[in-house]
């Protein structure tokens, strides 16, 4: 399991022999003690350290930027998984321990992270909760399930939630079964108003939003 805890070197001090820009990653360098590879800092890390060819390092402080690399290359981990979609606080956490780094270094790298707001549990939120009600058309159950997948709190799903209008809940139904064709999928209402169910939708939205769509049909 990797730790934020470097591994103390035989002498109490070290000599950086080299400094090496890596060839896959351009933007972190190498750092070799007395002639041995030891971590690697990114291109603002090494700037922040002043660590340059010739410096003599203590133990206490190759354990620090030991600590700094492991974070900054969780960080550079996290920022990816970011790039496809928002995330959680709880998939990021999980997402981390996956890659089995330690407790202590998740939670100092989530709370760098929600300190810039680049998580934000509520913006998820009402973003997922758009996204999945107006593209995906799902009803509010589905949606309150999904936001407990993603461990979201149930105060704050419960309060997104509860914005929901009822006519616009009512009006993505209706288009739902108008623009996926459903009654002909489904002929039989009972099948239909347990599929809309699944869907999350309440049987009593589904009434209605079947009872417009035959006033729809007949008008047109």
């Amino acid at each position: 399991r990797r730790s934020a805890q470097g591994r103390h070197l035989g002498c109490p001090m070290a000599t950086i022999t080299a400094l090496k820009q890596q060839v896959g990653r351009q933007d972190r360098y190498s750092l070799f003690l007395d002639g041995k590879y030891a971590f690697s800092l990114s291109e603002q890390q090494l700037a922040v350290s002043g660590l340059r060819i010739g410096s003599e390092v203590s133990t206490a402080d190759l354990d620090k930027w030991k600590d700094t690399s492991l974070r900054g290359k969780a960080l550079d981990r996290v920022y990816g998984y970011l790039s496809f979609r928002d995330r959680s606080v709880h998939e990021v956490r999980d997402y981390l321990r996956r890659k089995e780094y330690d407790a202590g270094l998740i939670d100092a790298v989530v709370d760098e992270l929600i300190a810039s707001k680049i998580l934000d549990d509520e913006r998820f939120t009402r973003a997922w909760v758009a996204d999945r009600q107006e593209v995906q058309g799902h009803g509010r159950r589905r949606l309150q399930q999904e936001l407990r997948q993603k461990g979201i709190d149930r105060e704050l799903a419960d309060r997104v939630l509860g914005e929901l209008d009822e006519a616009d809940e009512l009006q993505v139904l209706v288009q739902l079964i108008q623009t996926r064709q459903l009654r002909r999928r489904y002929p039989d209402d009972q099948k239909l108003m347990a599929y809309l169910a699944r869907r999350g939708y309440s049987y009593g939205l589904i009434k209605q939003a079947l009872v417009a769509d035959s006033v729809s049909t007949e008008a047109s």
